[in-house]
């Protein structure tokens, strides 16, 4: 069971656009009552859980870690056109703070 608002959530970024294992095009990414719900990986296909962009959205603080050139291109693909999140999943946290290494922050400027 999930509170209704989480404090802080940290989020990491995959090369892919995906955070909280929201994959580009996953259903779940249109999931609106749901706070958490099954998933499975793009490439393992590994069962997992994720929460949903709703969680995400009602965070009183989210916070994104992206290491490296390759997940800096990615968040400033996402910036250029920020509103469709089904193509990169991190367009939906990107009012949040970032926690950027030099890599990534650099494929920013």
């Amino acid at each position: 069971m999930l509170p209704e608002r989480i404090d802080i959530l940290l989020l990491g970024l995959g090369t892919d656009g995906h955070v909280a294992s929201l994959f580009p095009y996953s259903e779940a990414l249109r999931a609106t009552e749901r706070t958490v719900l099954p998933v499975k990986g793009p490439d393992s296909g590994h069962p997992r859980l994720s929460i949903t962009c709703k969680v995400v959205a009602n965070a009183e603080a989210v916070f994104l870690l992206a290491t490296g050139e390759e997940k800096g291109r990615v968040l400033a693909e996402a910036m250029r056109s920020p509103h469709d999140v089904m193509s990169l999943p991190v367009r939906m946290a990107l009012n949040a703070t970032w926690l950027l290494d030099e890599a990534a922050a650099g494929q920013l400027r």
